[in-house]
């Protein structure tokens, strides 16, 4: 009996995801626990789905991503979107990538300020 294996190719967005995470995981000390991927989201108006949600260990959003393909360039639409999702999260930190670029800004007061991004526990 003969078997064949069939690959699975992510889609470009997915492999984007797993850079980032494990970007954070090596060189910002990020628990991999802590990660939500694309769990819906409620609240009274809207459903939405961030790519990444990343907690505390007091299980407050501490930053939401927002992964686009590599071939994709990063807008101001897209920080946009991830704002929105923040508007309901209020995570300190927000961060848009395609992999090639990264952008990350903390909230503070009302106001996104472009930020490196933390090192995990160090806020």
């Amino acid at each position: 009996m003969c078997s064949v294996k069939v690959s699975r190719r992510n889609k470009p967005e997915e492999d984007v995801r797993k850079f980032i995470i494990d970007y954070l995981v090596e060189n910002y000390n990020y628990n991999k626990s802590l990660f939500r991927i694309e769990r819906k989201i409620e609240n009274i108006n809207q459903q939405f789905r961030p790519d990444i949600v990343i907690y505390d260990s007091d299980c407050t959003p501490f930053m939401v991503i927002e992964c686009k393909a590599n071939n994709v360039k990063i807008s101001q639409d897209h920080v946009f979107q991830i704002i929105n999702y923040n508007n309901f999260l209020n995570s300190k930190y927000i961060l848009v990538t395609n992999g090639v670029k990264i952008f990350c800004w903390k909230l503070l007061g009302n106001e996104y300020i472009k930020s490196e991004i933390p090192k995990f526990g160090s806020e």
